[in-house]
């Protein structure tokens, strides 16, 4: 993940939890909008991934020297996102004539 990659890049310690499927019932209302991923950073927690990795960037020096790069950055990152998703829709469309658009 970038969090994890983020971290390891800057030398920094961190702790990688890892939710096993028999746990999440339990620990889904803990969380930000009970979704993962989520950041617990400084006595604080923070949910949404794309949140989470423009913020490690900028803690990080990693999100462009201008605000113009780091606009760019999000683009890229939000394009990518976008692009998932409609692979993930395309993947498990089952009708044959909408998966050909």
């Amino acid at each position: 993940s970038f969090a994890a990659s983020s971290w390891k890049l800057q030398g920094k310690k961190y702790e990688d939890v890892r939710v096993q499927f028999p746990d999440w019932p339990a620990l889904k209302p803990k969380t930000p909008y009970g979704s993962l991923p989520y950041l617990e950073y400084k006595g604080q927690t923070y949910g949404q991934s794309q949140a989470i990795a423009f913020f490690l960037a900028r803690e990080f020096g990693l999100a462009g020297k201008t605000n113009a790069d780091g606009l760019r950055i999000q683009e890229v990152c939000n394009l990518v996102e976008d692009l998932i998703v409609l692979l993930a829709k395309a993947r498990f469309e089952k009708d044959e004539t909408k998966k050909a658009e």
